[in-house]
């Protein structure tokens, strides 16, 4: 199911800022439909110590609450079915909003009493379409909202809140960059002001050294350099490619320089002398033993015996 806003008609005198739909649920489950309805929400959470995950079994006793929890992602089932929504809810000051922050706000989940039974609802979050700052021409993409329904997936024989997550993926925008992330385990930057702050480059290389032996050799950053017939690294390299050589990296115009050899010193063979056989043993000079090596032989130049010519 998907549901747009097609256009937003604007008055001479005022502009659209925000749009919010705060009773417009777009799915919600009952506790009377059987077997067993549930909604499960995701927040990000940054504490490490705590869980973003959030499981409400609906029963008669479950907790009523009394103002909607935010969430970045939520999914619904009843057993026999599941549904997942997907939507490009945008806050221009997630700040201002209590629980938006940290894309918590894309939507909205609450359990209610309807007298008969309890039902939990989801609704999305507040659209941006005029940024406060923005100038009268700047607007950001029409809201929409896009809700799956579908049934066991998995092949368990029940329809729960995973069969809505594998469905969520038909229907999920995915960030960018996600493909990747499993790449980076945590993002370091070193910084050294005057030799007072708390994370100068070599504790941060220490840092990013115990991680790296912590995850069993994951790498912390993509790589600079990737092999041009290896479009993805599997998880089971511990060790990174070497990198090319100079003549074999784009944009680098020298050639690979030769390995050095190890000798100190080669004699310099004569000019005109024939080459050596292989087979032949090399000749070496006699080393001098003198205190001093006698001084080498001077020849004196000709000189032509024909005066120059003068000019004029």
């Amino acid at each position: 199911m998907h549901w747009r806003v097609t256009r937003i008609e604007e008055s001479a005198t005022g502009r659209v800022g925000t749009l919010g739909l705060p009773q417009l649920a777009f799915l919600s489950v009952r506790s009377d439909q059987r077997p067993a309805p549930v909604l499960y929400a995701a927040r990000i959470e940054l504490d490490k110590a705590a869980s973003g995950d959030i499981l409400v079994e609906l029963a008669d006793g479950t907790r009523i609450d009394p103002e909607p929890v935010g969430c970045a992602y939520a999914v619904v089932a009843t057993g026999d079915l599941a549904a997942a929504v997907e939507t490009n809810t945008s806050y221009d000051e997630p700040t201002g909003t209590k629980g938006a922050t940290w894309e918590n706000g894309r939507f909205w989940r609450q359990t209610v009493s309807d007298r008969k039974a309890v039902v939990a609802r989801l609704t999305c979050g507040r659209w941006t379409y005029r940024a406060a700052t923005a100038g009268p021409e700047q607007t950001e993409p029409l809201p929409q909202v896009t809700v799956v329904v579908t049934r066991d997936r998995n092949g368990d024989g029940v329809a729960d809140w995973q069969d809505a997550a594998i469905a969520m993926r038909d229907i999920m925008v995915e960030p960018r960059g996600a493909d990747e992330q499993h790449l980076r385990v945590v993002p370091h930057i070193p910084f050294n002001f005057a030799s007072q702050a708390t994370n100068p480059f070599l504790t941060t290389l220490d840092h990013v050294k115990r991680i790296h032996l912590a995850t069993d050799g994951l790498r912390q950053a993509r790589p600079a350099w990737r092999p041009a017939n290896a479009a993805t690294t599997s998880s089971s390299s511990r060790r990174a490619a070497p990198p090319p050589s100079a003549s074999a990296r784009p944009g680098c115009g020298r050639a690979a320089t030769p390995p050095r050899s190890r000798c100190r010193w080669a004699p310099r063979r004569a000019t005109g002398a024939a080459p050596r056989s292989p087979s032949a043993p090399p000749t070496v000079s006699p080393r001098r033993t003198g205190p001093h090596p006698p001084p080498p032989p001077t020849t004196s130049r000709p000189t032509s015996s024909t005066a120059p010519a003068s000019s004029g």
